[in-house]
């Protein structure tokens, strides 16, 4: 196998793909990867990582998942990389669109956990509402552990979501962009901006009515606003 490692070229990037699904949700994909590295194959599959640091925190890492998801595993392996290095990576092995969206976002997030306690409420809400949410905690947790550093953001996350109901977490919007073009703004750059002011308001527990938020929207835009951004 080590001597023909590089001839893995010739074989299909689904294939490949299938065979680390199968690997890395397997109770034992530390030993598979430590495997595939020692007879060459994994710098092979993955040009990007033959220059890794960290490497045994990695594999500390991977040991330490229970029972992952495909996208959270690879995404830990993958997790020194930058996002777009594994978005090019899972667009070569033919991923599907959610796997890549998945395993990137988790990659691109896996320090936004680090100052939870102290996150505005807004953004730690529109994290926590993120489909990937539990994947994430699941994969900051095994950092934390395998760098032998404290659970509090962890933990404090998982508090918060014991006692913060769907529906407070992430609420219906008081706004929405026809409410704007109601009020007499056209569609544009601004329109994205003032939605988003709102619904930081929103999640911030700064207003909450629509009437508030119309005149969240008049004050940043301005009364009698004509819809330039």
């Amino acid at each position: 196998i080590q001597a023909m490692a590089d001839q893995l070229h010739i074989v299909s990037a689904e294939w490949i793909a299938q065979e680390l699904r199968r690997m890395l949700v397997d109770k034992h994909r530390r030993r598979a990867v430590e495997l595939c590295d020692d007879v060459g194959l994994l710098t092979v599959i993955f040009p990007e990582l033959e220059q890794r640091g960290g490497w045994e925190s990695t594999l500390a890492m991977l040991s330490l998942l229970a029972e992952p998801s495909f996208e959270l595993a690879f995404a830990t392996l993958l997790h020194a990389l930058r996002p777009e290095a594994v978005h090019a990576i899972g667009r070569r092995l033919r991923l599907s669109n959610d796997e890549i969206d998945r395993v990137t976002w988790l990659v691109g997030h896996q320090q936004a956990l680090a100052d939870a306690p102290a996150m505005p409420l807004a953004r730690l809400k529109r994290l926590l509402s993120h489909r990937g949410r539990d994947e994430l905690l699941h994969l900051a947790r095994v950092a934390l552990l395998a760098a032998d550093l404290d659970l509090h953001p962890v933990l404090f996350c998982e508090e918060f979501l014991a006692r913060t109901t769907p529906e407070e977490l992430n609420p219906p919007p008081l706004l929405t962009g026809n409410d704007l073009i109601q009020l007499g703004l056209r569609p544009g750059p601004r329109f994205k901006q003032l939605l988003d002011a709102v619904r930081d308001a929103q999640l911030n527990l700064e207003i909450t009515t629509h009437d508030e938020a119309v005149a969240l929207v008049r004050r940043l835009h301005g009364d009698g606003a004509d819809g330039t951004s």
